[in-house]
């Protein structure tokens, strides 16, 4: 019988895809301001999004990566990161502080 894989914590997803896309941004020094008007988007939602407080489908994603001039390998840089637990300090998290 084949092995199912351990899911990824949907709650810890949401806040990964955010930290990536948090760092991508800020790796190519958008503002979330200024993003949120490329891509005609309420800065609110913006910074729910990053925050891992919203689920986003893929044409959500395009919009950020369009917004960004970006590609999805650079996004894929920042996913590639194993943070799929919360850090330190986060609700549910384990670890103590540093």
């Amino acid at each position: 019988m084949l092995a199912v894989p351990d899911r990824p914590d949907p709650i810890a997803a949401k806040k990964h895809l955010g930290r990536a896309l948090v760092a991508l941004r800020d790796e190519l020094g958008v503002t979330q301001e200024d993003l949120a008007w490329r891509i005609q988007m309420d800065v609110r939602y913006l910074r729910r999004i990053e925050k891992g407080g919203r689920s986003v489908g893929w044409y959500t994603v395009l919009r950020f990566l369009a917004g960004l001039n970006a590609t999805f390998g650079q996004l894929a840089r920042h996913l590639d990161q194993p943070c799929l637990k919360p850090s330190p300090g986060e609700a549910g998290s384990t670890q103590g502080p540093d």
